[in-house]
């Protein structure tokens, strides 16, 4: 049975998330920007992705996605698609400004469904729907056409949206690719209401640092390959390259060098001359951390020498200058805590909600930028180093 590739996308931009649509750098089956907006759209309809900014990130329900068996969300998102009326294919094909009321979109899409016969070419099919129900796009109102050299006759702005639809069924791998309608099997499965058979392979490691993974690969194991591997190739078979770069940047984000290794050992034997790099990779991280933290800041420097003879306080802070201490994020209640008991009272950044800065002023970011630019020469390792990634998220 054909594999809905649009699943694979979805786990690769769950993988990499992008602050806009136009500046994604995910490597997917298909790159198509309508395709990429068609698949962005419904993922976060049904919560795999969430909206950031112009982009997308991982959705509340993209975990359960990875686990899941991934023929039930490709039902789930043709049944969105089918009935979701925020997705206009009209908009898509030409700029329209309306007078009157505009077809459903969702009523549109279910009327040709329902028309849909296999062996028809696009233009047989569109031909059939005029002769037998003409007025199915244009009833309910007048419509005229702007930002067109031209204004289409109705048969044609009909063919373009028909033309869209059968292209979204085949994104969807409701249709098979092709010059006439043939549904594949997991089509005509899910249009019987039934949820597919799929059958999933797991990827396979060469000792060239190599991973091949086939196209049914589980999604959770894809996720995987995205977050330790750097995308090769996407023709006929996902390959990715196993680097000391890929490696690294997977263990910065979190796992082991041994969790690395034994979740490629379920994929089947992992050749020796890439488990000694690994762990000899694995071996020169996690020597130096770096945290978020937040600055203590005094009056003036009798103070901070005041507050520093406190032994509690001494063993949560350090000195950055005489006028400025340094403590990690999660220490700042217990900070404001010891402070209290000895009669000192600390005012609070506004934005402070629990152990999280919601927001910073320009002011207040200019400030801290300067007092961490100043302080930050003659600063003990790693200190000098947390400043600085302070500094670049500012």
């Amino acid at each position: 049975m054909a594999y809905p590739l649009f699943i694979n996308d979805i786990v690769k931009l769950g993988a990499h998330p992008s602050d806009s649509i136009h500046r994604s750098r995910v490597v997917l089956t298909d790159p198509s920007p309508d395709r990429l907006k068609f698949i962005v759209h419904f993922a976060s309809s049904l919560g795999l992705l969430a909206s950031f900014g112009k982009g997308w990130r991982k959705g509340e329900k993209f975990e359960a996605f990875l686990r899941d068996d991934p023929a039930l969300w490709w039902k789930r998102f043709f049944q969105s698609f089918v009935e979701d009326d925020g997705w206009d294919e009209l908009p898509m094909v030409v700029k329209l400004k309306t007078m009157g009321e505009r077809p459903c979109p969702s009523r549109v899409r279910k009327f040709l469904l329902e028309s849909l016969k296999e062996g028809e070419t696009p233009g047989e099919f569109s031909s059939r729907l005029r002769e037998e129900n003409p007025e199915f796009y244009r009833k309910g109102g007048t419509w005229t056409i702007r930002r067109e050299r031209r204004t289409p006759e109705w048969e044609e702005l009909e063919e373009r949206v028909i033309n869209l639809f059968l292209k979204e069924l085949k994104w969807l791998s409701i249709l098979k690719d092709g010059e006439v309608v043939e549904f594949t099997e997991g089509g005509k499965s899910i249009l019987e209401g039934k949820v597919p058979k799929l059958t999933q392979e797991k990827p396979l490691v060469k000792p060239d640092f190599e991973v091949l993974a086939p196209f049914n690969t589980y999604p959770g194991e894809l996720f995987f390959l995205e977050n330790i591997g750097e995308p090769v190739s996407s023709e006929g078979v996902y390959i990715y390259r196993i680097t000391r770069e890929s490696i690294l940047k997977a263990l910065e984000g979190g796992l082991k060098a041994r969790e690395v290794l034994d979740r490629m050992e379920t994929w089947g034997p992992v050749p020796d001359n890439i488990r000694e790099n690994i762990l000899r990779w694995g071996a020169r991280f996690s020597k130096i951390r770096l945290r978020f933290g937040v600055i203590l800041e005094v009056e003036d420097s009798p103070l901070l020498q005041e507050l520093m003879h406190i032994k509690k306080l001494r063993q949560v802070m350090t000195p950055i200058n005489s006028r400025y201490a340094f403590l990690n994020v999660e220490k700042v209640e217990e900070v404001r805590e010891i402070l209290r008991s000895g009669d000192y009272y600390a005012e609070i950044p506004p934005g402070w909600e629990g152990k999280k800065i919601l927001f910073l002023t320009e002011e207040e970011a200019g400030t801290l930028k300067r007092v961490l630019r100043e302080s930050i020469e003659g600063l003990k390792f790693p200190f000098n180093l947390i400043i600085e990634e302070v500094l670049e998220k500012l």
